[in-house]
């Protein structure tokens, strides 16, 4: 199997935000079309949007996985779509950002076959690490909103960043410091920790 994310650039132009039933649509449309097999990760905010945390996003980030020689048909199968439905649509995922967790693929959970395509929620765990060294407003209120739903807990996210942490200096893009990620789970903790923001019991 090889991993790719087939560009590095968005197939589109921006377009209008998708809904929870617009990427199931695309993701038939998608899977219809695309005539080799592989697995496709929704990563950010479409798994959020896709799992029902939030209401919309404006991309459908997504991190693909083909069988060898379906790399090509990959790419057709996702300019087809994209032509027939209107939404933003980027390869992008942690991997981009932060060295992955151990064992991203098995805390992905499977969503959905369309034909030669199998759809997943990308790791969220991978995805917490990622947003919270971001550090937007929007991105801050997403894995709180995994925590409160129960996807995650603040214990798995200290534990997946202190897993990360040696490779940070080394595998991770030169702008992210560990220091300073260090310092964003910190605040992150404290803040979810807070009764307002904390799990149900």
């Amino acid at each position: 199997m090889c991993l790719t994310t087939c560009a590095k650039k968005p197939l589109t132009m921006p377009r209008r935000d998708a809904t929870q039933s617009e990427i199931n649509a695309f993701l038939r449309e998608l899977g219809r079309r695309f005539t080799g097999s592989g697995a496709l990760y929704l990563v950010g905010g479409s798994m959020l949007v896709y799992k029902g945390y939030r209401a919309r996003t404006a991309d459908i980030d997504y991190r693909f996985e083909a069988r060898t020689g379906d790399d090509g048909l990959f790419v057709q199968a996702m300019r087809a779509t994209q032509r027939v439905i209107n939404l933003n649509v980027e390869p992008a995922s942690p991997a981009d950002f932060i060295p992955l967790p151990q064992g991203w693929r098995d805390r992905s959970p499977f969503l959905a076959q369309h034909g030669g395509l199998a759809v997943y929620a990308f790791d969220p765990l991978s995805t917490a690490l990622a947003k919270i060294e971001r550090g937007q407003e929007r991105d801050v209120d997403d894995v709180l909103a995994l925590c409160r739903t129960g996807a995650l807990t603040i214990e798995q996210i200290v534990a997946g960043f202190d897993e990360i942490a040696p490779r940070i200096d080394t595998e991770a893009l030169p702008r992210i410091r560990e220091d300073d990620f260090r310092r964003k789970v910190e605040a992150f903790v404290t803040r979810a920790s807070h009764p307002l923001n904390a799990p149900a019991p």
